[in-house]
């Protein structure tokens, strides 16, 4: 009775569903199934209709997934430029990409007047004399919050560019965005406006607080990366291991800055130390100790806390200067011990 009511209820079936139906049948006769072929129940009321269940592939299947790439961005029609596309996705507003073109496009023709010019060269110098070096990101550092540096990649740094410049030319007196926006575009090809001035200050806002980069508890910048600050670098770590030939027996003066990671003051120090560096380059070695690291070299030169900077000469200590100081007290403590 069976194989006459599956012949009776699936003629409209073809050969390869029917291989499908019959293999997950017999991998689990009891799924949950759907009914092969409901007019069968009006043809024959007495007849038990078999039900089939579904495909494993359709209850529990979701195909192949592919690794996701990252999508770039489009060039607008007029320009076929990608740039010119950033900038109409984020004057975008409300889903009124019609009238962002607009904006860009006749932001665009007022440079070409005004200029003479391409203004595709004219977008991009601007855009180019934005975008910064290096970002701040607020970060808790030793108990408090900091703006520490962080290191801006190429479309991050584009894209932070095209929002200072969008920022600047509303904030500009006027209600023609298109006024506005071709007048600070044209201002940041020339080094001027508001724009210029924002990734200026965020510059001086990293170099102020670089030192929570190099000596905080989580480095954010690599090394190289952080010497592009202001081409400074800064001392060299030495230990217990390196102490002797680094310090005891350099031929010229050493400066050993003796610091924590806990340490907030210490950080105060190793700007300081950092310029030091520089301007006594092939005069004077700087090195910098953890204290924690290394703790039998701190009780040997009866370090009990910590910023202490001292001075050795000839394998001797001169000179110590303890806790945060201005530069002027580490450089006269330098001359007395150049001079001995």
């Amino acid at each position: 009775m069976a194989s006459s009511a599956i012949s009776l209820c699936s003629p409209s079936l073809t050969s390869s569903r029917a291989a499908v139906l019959h293999q997950s049948q017999q991998l689990n006769p009891n799924r949950l199934s759907f009914p092969i072929n409901s007019n069968t129940v009006k043809r024959a009321p007495n007849l038990a209709v078999q039900h089939a269940p579904l495909p494993l592939k359709v209850l529990c299947g979701r195909g192949n997934r592919g690794a996701t790439t990252k999508k770039s961005p489009t060039s607008d029609p007029v320009y076929q430029n990608r740039l010119v596309n950033m900038f109409v996705n984020r004057i975008l507003k409300r889903g009124k990409k019609s009238l962002a073109y607009q904006i860009i496009y006749r932001a665009l023709k007022k440079i070409q007047q005004k200029t003479e010019s391409n203004p595709l060269a004219v977008l991009r110098a601007a855009v180019q004399g934005v975008t910064p070096d290096v970002s701040v990101k607020s970060r808790r550092v030793g108990g408090s919050t900091h703006q520490v540096p962080v290191e801006v990649g190429t479309l991050q740094g584009k894209a932070l560019a095209i929002r200072w410049l969008l920022e600047a030319s509303r904030k500009r007196q006027g209600r023609s965005m298109v006024l506005k926006l071709s007048s600070e575009v044209m201002d940041a090809a020339k080094g001027n406006g508001e724009a210029i001035r924002k990734k200026e200050t965020t510059h001086k806002m990293a170099e102020a607080n670089r030192a929570f980069v190099v000596y905080g508890e989580d480095l954010m910048l690599a090394p190289q990366t952080y010497c592009v600050l202001d081409k400074l670098c800064w001392p060299t770590t030495v230990t217990q291991a390196s102490w002797e030939k680094s310090i005891l027996k350099s031929d010229i003066p050493v400066l050993v800055e003796f610091y924590a990671s806990w340490c907030g003051p210490c950080r105060m120090v190793h700007r300081v130390i950092d310029e030091i560096a520089t301007e006594y380059d092939g005069k004077l070695k700087c090195f910098v100790l953890n204290t924690d690291s290394d703790l039998q070299i701190a009780e040997d030169y009866e370090i009990k806390a910590v910023p202490v900077v001292l001075l050795f000469k000839n394998g001797e200590k001169q000179e110590a200067v303890v806790g945060t100081m201005p530069k002027e007290f580490y450089i006269a403590a330098i001359e007395r011990v150049m001079q001995s």
